[in-house]
């Protein structure tokens, strides 16, 4: 994973935070995080769930995550 962008925000005690945060994954890494996301429960997990299922692996590979877990692993 490489750390893209960062925008901060001010908190309640006038200190910056981060509050978005830009990342650029690897296919490998994409799918760690979209399997294990499938695992947890949560608003935020199931937004990044519905994100990489819904907006990668199911609109590049028929068979979404799993198929592009084996093309990665040359099966």
């Amino acid at each position: 994973m490489k750390l893209k962008k960062i925008k901060f925000k001010t908190n309640k005690d006038k200190v910056y935070i981060p509050n978005k945060i830009t990342a650029e994954l690897t296919l490998e890494e994409a799918i760690w995080i979209g399997k294990k996301a499938g695992e947890q429960t949560g608003q935020s997990i199931g937004t990044i769930y519905e994100c990489l299922i819904g907006d990668v692996f199911n609109t590049y590979w028929e068979d979404g995550i799993d198929d592009a877990q084996r093309e990665l692993n040359g099966n």
